[in-house]
């Protein structure tokens, strides 16, 4: 909590453009006021503690998500000297490490299992999925939102939301992971329920992030298609939940593929399909 408040009071003293030192002193006061819950957690006994603190660090993600309103003061964002280019390429970056984490999971599940044709199939199964997600975030999609970055008037709402949307696409992501680990090791378990969550659990929440993103900030629309192919893996989770984990891991990683395959986006809402993209053909 010192950090939280020095280091912002700091940037208060520093910042070098009035809206800049407004926000942050307001995000000053924020932190200021839900500092006791952070200390009153600190001294709470170790049932309680975690309460508390789940209390301060929600007080925090809501400060954030808003801008850190207080009465009649809140930023607006419009026009504002921003580097969105450059806090979008951190987010990406963080992805991508988050994408590499899932794969170095995954490989090391593989090497730990024994070399049959199981593990070939298990492995190419949970490494096509991770490589499906990568290329709907960072296909056709992510030239879009780069476009979008470049050319708005308001990059401080584009970063904020790309921030907002990464934590969740981190959590898919942090699923497919321990799902794949599970589908590995022991492929010919015993049907389970929590681990089809986990496996399609996370490419919905992944996927759901980046649509909304992309609804909300450069507003384009998901071709049809594509909201098939991913509502499509709310039926084949339930239906892989009666499955062994290894049927239910090659399911995951082929719906992922096929969406892949059929990824891309259409034109911002109220134009004709096909009307905004990257300059390529489609």
């Amino acid at each position: 909590m010192l950090i939280q408040v020095g280091r912002t009071g700091w940037t208060v003293v520093n910042a070098a453009d009035p809206v800049f030192r407004d926000h942050f002193s307001r995000a000053l006061f924020w932190f200021v006021a839900m500092s006791p819950v952070w200390v009153a957690g600190a001294a709470a006994n170790p049932e309680t503690r975690l309460l508390w603190w789940a209390l301060a660090a929600g007080i925090d993600q809501v400060g954030a998500w808003l801008a850190h309103p207080l009465p009649g003061r809140w930023l607006h964002t419009e026009n504002v000297d921003f580097a969105g280019g450059h806090m979008l390429e951190r987010c990406r970056l963080f992805l991508i490490i988050a994408l590499g984490e899932t794969v170095l999971t995954t490989g090391t599940a593989i090497a730990a299992a024994p070399m049959t044709p199981m593990t070939v199939l298990t492995g190419t199964a949970a490494l096509a999925g991770t490589v499906a997600l990568w290329a709907l975030a960072f296909g056709r999609a992510g030239r879009l939102i780069l476009r979008h970055v470049g050319e708005t008037q308001d990059p401080v709402r584009a970063s904020h939301h790309s921030v907002s949307v990464l934590m969740a696409m981190v959590a898919g992501l942090i699923a497919v992971a321990v799902a794949n680990e599970m589908a590995i090791a022991h492929p010919h378990g015993h049907p389970s329920a929590a681990l089809s969550l986990l496996l399609f659990g996370g490419p919905v929440l992944f996927l759901v992030a980046l649509g909304w993103y992309l609804w909300a900030v450069p507003r384009v629309r998901p071709r049809p298609r594509v909201i098939i192919g991913g509502a499509a893996l709310v039926p084949v989770g339930f239906a892989a939940s009666a499955a062994p984990p290894y049927v239910a891991l090659v399911l995951a990683g082929a719906t992922l593929a096929t969406l892949a395959v059929l990824g891309g986006v259409a034109g911002p809402r109220g134009q004709n399909r096909g009307a905004f993209h990257d300059g390529r053909p489609p």
